[in-house]
This record gives C-alpha cells, sequence and structure tokens, in this order.
C-alpha cells in the first residue's frame, strides 16, 4: 500500500509544465523531501521506460522510507527549479572509506538519479546540478565520486573528469 502523499507524487510526475523561467540550483533540505521523492522516480521512469501508474506501492513504500531515513545525513540531494516546478535532481550517497598513505580523506560518493525533465534538456542544467554537487560535497571531504552512466549522460561525465576505471568488478545478490 503506498504511503499517504504517494498519490499527489505521482500526479506530480506527469505533470509536464515547461516553464521557461530562471533556472536555480540548490542544495535539497529536510523540507524537500517531497521534491526528491519526486525527482527520483521522474528519473527511474525516464531511464527505465516505466510510467508512474508501473510503479508498485511496495516500491513507492520502500523508496519513500529509504528517502526519509537517509536524507541529509547518508543521501543527500540538489534541485534544479523554476518559480513553477523541480526541473532537475541529483542526489550523491555519501559512505565511509578508510584513508589511504597517499589520501587523507575519508569518504567516497555515489552519484544517482542524475536527471533533467526532456523539456529542460541541453540547457547546461545538468552540468550546473553536477557541478554543484560535486563542489559541495568536496568541501565536505569527499575524495572520489562514482557512478553508472547512461551513453546519453557519459560525454557530460568524460568532460567532467569521469573516466571508466578497468578492474572494478560488482557481484548482485
Amino acid at each position: 500500500m503506498a504511503l499517504p502523499g504517494d498519490e499527489t507524487i505521482l500526479a506530480a510526475m506527469t505533470d509536464s509544465r515547461t516553464a521557461s523561467d530562471a533556472v536555480t540550483i540548490r542544495r535539497a533540505t529536510d523540507d524537500d523531501t517531497e521534491l526528491v521523492i519526486v525527482g527520483r522516480l521522474r528519473f527511474l521512469c525516464d531511464v527505465r521506460g516505466l510510467t508512474p501508474d508501473g510503479l508498485s506501492d511496495e516500491f513507492l513504500t520502500a523508496n519513500r522510507r529509504f528517502i526519509e531515513r537517509t536524507h541529509g545525513r547518508s543521501f543527500h540531494s540538489w534541485l534544479a527549479t523554476t518559480d513553477r516546478d523541480v526541473v532537475g535532481i541529483v542526489s550523491l550517497v555519501i559512505f565511509d572509506a578508510p584513508p589511504r598513505p597517499e589520501e587523507r580523506r575519508d569518504a567516497d560518493g555515489y552519484v544517482v538519479n542524475m536527471h533533467v525533465v526532456p523539456e529542460h534538456r541541453r540547457r547546461g542544467i545538468g552540468r550546473r546540478l553536477i557541478e554543484r554537487c560535486m563542489r559541495d560535497a568536496e568541501a565536505e571531504g569527499v575524495r572520489r565520486f562514482t557512478l553508472h552512466a547512461t551513453a546519453d549522460g557519459r560525454p557530460l561525465y568524460e568532460s567532467l573528469g569521469f573516466v571508466d576505471e578497468p578492474g572494478w568488478m560488482n557481484r548482485y545478490a
């Protein structure tokens, strides 16, 4: 069963306003939980080719609980907003990592939910989002950023210094 408010979130995901207002990039606050949830769900629907009504109640509940539990602690988000709508999001999962002899900082960041709504793409919003995310996180001690790139996002990430690193392996449980 969806938690209260999920109907509003699903309705907001289908709102296709195309505001031409100036875009502001800002770090999400505790008051922005609903906006972060909408941004994450828009990202998932777009990248995975889903529709909002195709998301199960169980997933919506799990997603909401995760964001409410972790946002502002290990999960941080930045929003691109106009005066009427959220048009982009990027989130960062920050986790402790042991220092190395050559690097004393002890946190790594995993970039997730990088998304700009289609009507606002190709305007530099994605670049501004990821640059602000990395700048803020570096100031707080994050030493490395990792992400999974879509084909569309790869040129942006490469222009920002992201590189494929051979040798990394994953095992999914």
